[in-house]
């Protein structure tokens, strides 16, 4: 296990799953555990600087720095307890620290429900553009 910088205790994918009830001998349905090693490194780097957020893209406009408007979506709608336990099985965070790999990216988003804050098929609640879990599946296409 692994602390993560908010001071959430992490758990791998196999502790997860575990977590979830799911065994190898079930079945399991979940894209968001491959890899996109065949996607180009350009592709990344388009999928990158494609998608900042409409605050930051007009905070950068307006001649402030972007960071100073950084995108929240912790508080933008209700969480249940269930999606909250799946948020951290998943290790959902605010902000992906893997490059070309983030919520708008993935096949999971649901862009704009929340305002700025897009949402995500597997968990209640605002999801941040921005940000990343261990579910993600890359956008077919």
């Amino acid at each position: 296990m692994n602390d993560s910088n908010d001071g959430n205790t992490l758990i791998g994918r196999r502790q997860t799953l575990k977590a979830l009830g799911l065994t190898a001998g079930g079945l399991v349905v979940l894209s968001g555990f491959r890899e996109a090693l065949a996607a180009p490194p350009a592709a990344k780097a388009a999928a990158v600087d494609a998608g900042q957020p409409a605050a930051a893209k007009a905070a950068v406009d307006a001649g402030q720095p972007a960071a100073a408007n950084t995108l929240n979506c912790k508080e933008k709608a209700p969480i249940d307890d269930a999606s909250k336990q799946m948020r951290r099985a998943l290790q959902y965070k605010e902000k992906s620290a893997e490059a070309g790999k983030n919520c708008k990216g993935c096949a999971q988003f649901e862009a704009a429900k929340y305002g700025d804050c897009g949402a995500c098929k597997l968990f209640t609640g605002a999801v941040n553009p921005e940000g990343y879990c261990l579910s993600y599946a890359p956008k077919a296409g």
